[in-house]
């Protein structure tokens, strides 16, 4: 039968696992969409415009920029709760 103490070391490796985990399938989402609103899309300037316009819209809307900046912070929370569980 495991400690207390033993649960609560692998609830805290169990849950840096799958910040950094997250953390990864996060990363990985925002690289594509950023993928996708750097393309090059065929058209004259102006048509050109409107679809870089209507990417941008879209980044924003799925707050992209704060999910880029929420990555770091969920990384550093998965380290500080593995160094915990040492």
């Amino acid at each position: 039968i495991p400690s207390k103490n033993d649960l609560w070391i692998n609830g805290l490796f169990f849950a840096s696992l799958s910040l950094s985990l997250a953390t990864a399938l996060l990363s990985v989402l925002v690289k594509q969409w950023l993928q996708a609103y750097s393309s090059i899309s065929s058209g004259n300037a102006k048509e050109r415009a409107v679809i870089r316009q209507f990417r941008f819209s879209g980044l924003e809307k799925w707050k992209v920029p704060e999910i880029i900046g929420i990555l770091p912070l969920i990384l550093h929370a998965s380290l500080a709760l593995f160094f915990v569980g040492l």
